[in-house]
């Protein structure tokens, strides 16, 4: 199939919702090498296998705000609580920010959304446990209770924000067609293009 007609497949394919990001994405790899667009096949294989372990910046938009949040039992009591910077030990205030990155390729998101029955997703990240521990002291200190234990700390996000950044790598894909397109016909008004 000629680039021409890899880009008409792909527009047609970016507008149909059924077609996963997954299958979209890997035709991005095909017409990027086809169109030798370097920057557009690295930014489809990040998507496709995930941020983490690279030297890729995480694009800004999956970086969210995220609520940090504490699953806390203080005898046979069990309850959820949100943390706020103030309620965190002054010590690792700077490491728990309000903003958490999402690093996954987009299947692993969309699986993860797809799986979820609740209407947030719980992220983790490096330092949790040890942060859930200082909790236990903390709140242990702080109501005069041997027996109040933080169980867990994570960050909370809706599962329509993760469905949203998903958006944003269909709509990433449609401006990048967009572009295609016009400098396709702009090659052929100048009689430069196929």
């Amino acid at each position: 199939m000629n680039e021409v007609g890899s880009i008409s497949r792909l527009e047609r394919d970016v507008l149909d919702e059924s077609v996963t990001l997954g299958s979209l994405l890997r035709q991005v790899l095909i017409l990027g090498g086809q169109s030798s667009s370097d920057g557009l096949r690295a930014w489809a294989l990040s998507e496709l296998k995930g941020y983490s372990g690279t030297e890729v910046a995480v694009p800004q938009y999956r970086n969210l705000t995220a609520q940090l949040m504490m699953d806390v039992t203080a005898g046979p009591q069990q309850f959820r609580h949100e943390i706020g910077r103030s309620d965190l030990p002054e010590s690792v205030r700077e490491h728990f920010p309000d903003v958490v990155s999402v690093p996954w390729g987009v299947t692993e998101i969309q699986a993860t959304v797809d799986s979820i029955e609740d209407t947030h997703v719980r992220l983790s990240g490096p330092y949790m446990t040890e942060l859930a521990k200082l909790m236990t002291q903390q709140q242990r200190e702080l109501y005069q209770s041997p027996f109040v234990a933080v169980k867990a700390v994570y960050w909370s996000v809706a599962t329509a924000v993760l469905t949203g950044v998903l958006d944003q790598v269909r709509t990433q894909l449609t401006e990048f067609i967009a572009e295609m397109r016009t400098v396709k016909s702009s090659q052929q008004r100048d009689g430069c293009g196929v």
